[in-house]
């Protein structure tokens, strides 16, 4: 488990994603969660599953408003992020 918080943080996240094999999943899908999804799918699309998990019903729609959220939802959608928003996290199981 990872936490991104600053640029030193990115590169141990992107480092480690290169060892991957099943899938990573991006809790939250506020500004950081989206950004962080929508950047493991630029680098490795194909490789492994990328999930975002959120309480949101959509991506930023506390932000943006539910249209937007459902743009964003279908954009990731669309570029093969698995999206499990109206969820959240009750375990966390270290491999």
């Amino acid at each position: 488990m990872y936490y991104l918080r600053s640029a030193a943080d990115q590169k141990k996240i992107q480092a480690r994603a290169e060892e991957v094999k099943e899938g990573i999943a991006v809790i939250g899908a506020g500004f950081i969660g989206t950004e962080a999804a929508s950047a493991l799918v630029l680098k490795h699309k194909g490789k492994f599953d990328i999930h975002v998990v959120s309480s949101l019903e959509n991506p930023l729609q506390n932000v943006f408003g539910k249209e937007i959220g459902e743009m964003l939802t279908h954009k990731h959608q669309t570029h093969g992020i698995k999206c499990h928003m109206n969820n959240g996290v009750k375990e966390i199981v270290k491999n």
